[in-house]
């Protein structure tokens, strides 16, 4: 689609002129001169109606015009160079020089004024990424926000421009848009997952300084008392009572074995003093002495003690049935005792 403002193809005579049809309201009547500049009619005398009706000339449309159309042809490469947009015209212009356009022959003003849209708007995207669509627009928008007089005699008096990205551009984008969405997803997840573990990491803080100073506590209860294995076992027994039975088994497991071990070391101690005695170290009277001090006190007639308590154990021995009793004149056991053998 083309718009001339030339509304004659070619020159008609002035007297003509009523009949190109149809006639806008506001326009211009241009003589062409020989060797001059072109002549702008502006008030038309008596003498020209009478004898200048067979001068030629061209009719101009002096009307305002608004278009509104897309930027489909040229490409309006991105900063980038690999994206376009998509701009939308909508545009108005008027003509303020008759005789320029006549004389320069605009037959389509579409075409000058498209042209210069275009290429202002194809220099302004070449500065914009192809995610900053509405910033394109709104530099555009400015600079293009007077009139603007071009060289052929048209002046543009209203232009807005819309810009978007293309289709492929656009797919772009939202893929791009799509993957920012998905990794702030992941990273508040990340953010929660940390919140998360933090928080039941002071959980565990909070619950370990509380058992650190209940044990505290039970210490310096239990630093004051005795503590053995009766005592450990009752302690267990007040905070676990459905374990009653597991602890009276351990009890007596203990009990047990201190039976055992006090009999074990008896044997052994009562081994020892046998042994004493018959190579003549113990003497009979030292026994007593040798049971409090050294082995300590023992059940009577168990152990050690029925080693060591003999009827005659501590006091003087008297004479045998056999004769005198002669101790050994190195000090050593008395004669009875070694000739009786080793004491049972």
């Amino acid at each position: 689609m083309s718009l001339s403002l030339i509304l004659n193809d070619r020159a008609v005579p002035r007297s003509k002129v009523g009949d190109i049809s149809p006639l806008p309201p506001a326009v211009a009547i241009v003589y062409p001169v020989e060797g001059r500049p072109f002549e702008v009619e502006t008030v038309r005398t008596f003498g020209q109606r009478v004898f200048g009706g067979s001068r030629p000339c061209y009719v101009v449309d002096l009307s305002d015009h608004r278009r509104q159309a897309a930027v489909t042809r040229t490409p309006l490469t991105c900063r980038d160079g690999g994206h376009r947009f998509r701009a939308t015209i909508d545009v108005g212009f008027r003509v303020h020089d008759p005789a320029l356009v006549v004389s320069r022959n605009v037959r389509d003003a579409l075409a000058v004024v498209y042209g210069y849209l275009t290429d202002r708007i194809r220099l302004t995207a070449a500065q914009f990424a192809i995610t900053q669509a509405l910033a394109a627009q709104l530099r555009i928008n400015q600079e293009l926000d007077r009139e603007i007089p071009l060289p052929e005699g048209i002046t543009i008096y209203y232009c807005k421009i819309q810009m978007e990205p293309d289709e492929a551009a656009a797919r772009h984008i939202q893929e791009l848009a799509e993957a920012e969405r998905r990794a702030s997803l992941g990273a508040h997840a990340h953010e929660r997952r940390i919140g998360e573990v933090r928080s039941d990491e002071q959980v565990k803080d909070i619950v370990e300084d509380g058992r650190r100073r209940r044990q505290a506590d039970e210490r310096k209860v239990l630093d004051g008392r005795r503590l053995d294995v009766e005592e450990l076992i009752r302690e267990h027994l007040v905070r676990h009572p459905e374990e009653t039975g597991q602890a009276l088994e351990m009890l007596a497991r203990v009990r047990d074995a201190e039976v055992a071990r006090h009999e074990l070391r008896d044997e052994r101690h009562a081994d020892m003093v046998k042994y004493l005695i018959e190579r003549g170290v113990v003497r009979e009277v030292d026994l007593p002495g040798l049971r409090a001090g050294v082995l300590g006190a023992d059940g009577p007639g168990t152990g050690v003690s029925g080693v060591l308590e003999r009827p005659d154990a501590g006091r003087q021995p008297g004479l045998p049935a056999g004769g005198p009793v002669v101790a050994d004149a190195h000090g050593g056991a008395p004669a009875t005792a070694q000739g009786a053998g080793p004491v049972r």
